[in-house]
């Protein structure tokens, strides 16, 4: 049985291409119930010509970004840490 070799298209993300996939995570965040249905239409956007033609990135890469992005607009609450008060006993 022969193998198919598959060429991977994938490309590395250049920090420009970085800002404009935060951009459009950004204008985008509202829309999706989910960082893998954001990620699937952005990666889709990019093979299928919404806002590239035939430029293959990586769905885990998106993901990040978009952990990025969550991380900006829900910061983890800062937690304070207090010094436990020792009483002197007599």
């Amino acid at each position: 049985m022969k193998t198919i070799q598959q060429i991977e298209k994938v490309e590395i993300l250049t920090e420009d291409k970085k800002v404009e996939i935060l951009a459009l995570i950004n204008k985008n965040w509202d829309e999706f119930e989910s960082a893998h249905d954001m990620a699937k239409f952005i990666m889709d956007g990019y093979i299928f010509g919404t806002f590239a033609e035939n430029q293959h990135i990586n769905i885990d890469d998106i993901i990040d970004l978009i952990k990025v992005v969550d991380l900006e607009k829900n910061p983890p609450p800062v937690v304070e840490v207090v010094e436990p008060l020792i009483e002197e006993i007599k």
